[in-house]
Protein backbone atom coordinates (compact mmCIF):
# COMPACT_ATOMS: atom_id res chain seq x y z
CA UNK A 1 0.00 0.00 0.00
CA UNK A 2 1.38 3.56 -0.46
CA UNK A 3 1.47 5.96 1.99
CA UNK A 4 1.44 9.45 0.90
CA UNK A 5 4.39 11.66 2.66
CA UNK A 6 3.25 15.75 3.62
CA UNK A 7 6.22 17.55 2.57
CA UNK A 8 6.40 20.86 4.16
CA UNK A 9 8.71 24.12 3.08
CA UNK A 10 11.23 23.93 -0.28
CA UNK A 11 13.78 21.46 1.11
CA UNK A 12 10.92 18.44 1.51
CA UNK A 13 9.89 19.28 -1.93
CA UNK A 14 13.75 19.20 -3.72
CA UNK A 15 14.62 16.21 -1.86
CA UNK A 16 11.51 14.53 -3.04
CA UNK A 17 12.16 16.18 -6.52
CA UNK A 18 16.13 15.48 -6.79
CA UNK A 19 14.68 11.27 -5.38
CA UNK A 20 12.28 10.78 -8.09
CA UNK A 21 15.01 12.45 -10.34
CA UNK A 22 17.69 9.78 -9.41
CA UNK A 23 14.83 7.07 -9.83
CA UNK A 24 13.78 7.73 -13.01
CA UNK A 25 17.60 7.36 -13.90
CA UNK A 26 17.77 4.23 -12.51
CA UNK A 27 14.55 3.01 -13.84
CA UNK A 28 16.09 4.64 -17.75
CA UNK A 29 19.10 2.67 -17.01
CA UNK A 30 17.07 -0.69 -16.06
CA UNK A 31 14.83 0.21 -19.27
CA UNK A 32 18.42 0.60 -21.39
CA UNK A 33 19.75 -2.79 -20.10
CA UNK A 34 16.38 -5.08 -20.61
CA UNK A 35 16.26 -3.08 -24.58
CA UNK A 36 20.46 -4.36 -24.82
CA UNK A 37 19.57 -7.62 -23.66
CA UNK A 38 16.44 -8.10 -26.03
CA UNK A 39 18.62 -6.85 -28.75
CA UNK A 40 21.37 -9.79 -27.80
CA UNK A 41 18.66 -12.23 -27.41
CA UNK A 42 16.73 -11.75 -30.92
CA UNK A 43 20.10 -11.59 -32.38
CA UNK A 44 21.54 -15.00 -31.11
CA UNK A 45 18.57 -16.39 -32.18
CA UNK A 46 18.19 -15.69 -35.46
CA UNK A 47 21.82 -16.84 -35.38
CA UNK A 48 20.42 -19.70 -34.52
CA UNK A 49 17.59 -20.05 -37.07
CA UNK A 50 20.48 -19.40 -39.33
CA UNK A 51 22.21 -22.61 -38.04
CA UNK A 52 19.49 -24.72 -37.76
CA UNK A 53 18.37 -23.85 -41.28
CA UNK A 54 22.32 -24.63 -42.21
CA UNK A 55 22.26 -27.75 -40.60
CA UNK A 56 18.97 -28.73 -42.03
CA UNK A 57 20.24 -28.24 -45.41
CA UNK A 58 23.54 -30.27 -44.76
CA UNK A 59 20.95 -33.24 -43.39
CA UNK A 60 19.18 -33.12 -46.31
CA UNK A 61 22.76 -33.14 -48.53
CA UNK A 62 23.63 -36.12 -46.34
CA UNK A 63 20.33 -37.92 -47.08
CA UNK A 64 20.46 -37.53 -50.20
CA UNK A 65 23.98 -38.59 -50.79
CA UNK A 66 23.19 -41.82 -48.37
CA UNK A 67 19.91 -42.52 -50.56
CA UNK A 68 22.07 -42.22 -53.76
CA UNK A 69 25.25 -44.81 -52.23
CA UNK A 70 21.88 -47.07 -51.18
CA UNK A 71 20.59 -47.36 -54.93
CA UNK A 72 23.75 -47.58 -56.28
CA UNK A 73 24.45 -50.78 -53.87
CA UNK A 74 21.19 -51.94 -54.34
CA UNK A 75 22.02 -51.71 -58.35
CA UNK A 76 24.84 -53.54 -57.72
CA UNK A 77 23.06 -56.25 -56.10
CA UNK A 78 21.03 -57.30 -58.65
CA UNK A 79 23.73 -57.33 -61.24
CA UNK A 80 24.54 -60.76 -59.27
CA UNK A 81 27.32 -59.17 -57.97
CA UNK A 82 28.80 -61.92 -56.05
CA UNK A 83 28.04 -61.75 -51.98
CA UNK A 84 31.04 -60.59 -49.90
CA UNK A 85 32.19 -63.07 -46.51
CA UNK A 86 31.28 -59.93 -44.34
CA UNK A 87 27.83 -59.78 -45.82
CA UNK A 88 27.44 -63.22 -45.01
CA UNK A 89 28.32 -62.78 -41.46
CA UNK A 90 26.46 -60.00 -40.72
CA UNK A 91 23.38 -61.79 -42.28
CA UNK A 92 23.72 -64.74 -39.85
CA UNK A 93 24.33 -62.67 -37.25
CA UNK A 94 21.68 -61.02 -37.57
CA UNK A 95 19.15 -63.98 -38.21
CA UNK A 96 20.34 -65.00 -34.78
CA UNK A 97 19.96 -61.58 -32.90
CA UNK A 98 16.14 -62.43 -34.63
CA UNK A 99 15.77 -65.30 -33.39
CA UNK A 100 17.04 -63.97 -29.67
CA UNK A 101 13.94 -61.27 -30.22
CA UNK A 102 11.42 -63.50 -31.13
CA UNK A 103 12.16 -65.61 -27.88
CA UNK A 104 11.89 -62.74 -25.89
CA UNK A 105 8.83 -61.26 -27.44
CA UNK A 106 6.96 -64.84 -26.79
CA UNK A 107 8.43 -64.70 -23.21
CA UNK A 108 6.47 -60.84 -23.06
CA UNK A 109 4.01 -62.02 -24.62
CA UNK A 110 3.08 -64.98 -22.18
CA UNK A 111 4.18 -62.53 -19.35
CA UNK A 112 1.54 -60.26 -20.59
CA UNK A 113 -1.39 -62.97 -20.56
CA UNK A 114 -0.39 -64.13 -17.19
CA UNK A 115 -0.71 -60.55 -15.66
CA UNK A 116 -4.03 -59.78 -17.91
CA UNK A 117 -5.21 -63.11 -15.96
CA UNK A 118 -4.06 -62.72 -12.93
CA UNK A 119 -5.50 -58.62 -12.51
CA UNK A 120 -8.64 -59.77 -13.95
CA UNK A 121 -8.67 -62.78 -11.54
CA UNK A 122 -7.79 -60.15 -8.74
CA UNK A 123 -10.60 -57.81 -9.55
CA UNK A 124 -13.33 -60.64 -9.65
CA UNK A 125 -12.34 -61.42 -6.25
CA UNK A 126 -12.28 -58.09 -4.60
CA UNK A 127 -15.57 -57.42 -6.14
CA UNK A 128 -16.85 -60.80 -4.66
CA UNK A 129 -15.18 -59.89 -0.76
CA UNK A 130 -16.95 -56.45 -0.68
CA UNK A 131 -18.92 -56.06 2.02
CA UNK A 132 -22.17 -54.81 1.33
CA UNK A 133 -22.92 -51.66 2.95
Amino acid sequence: NYVPNVLVGAASLQARINWQQDRARELASHAATLQRSQDTIRDRSMQAQQEVEQKARKHAALRTRLLDVMRRVELARCMNQPTQPDELRVLQRLSVLHKQVDTVRTGLLALQDKARTQSSTTARSMIMTEIPD
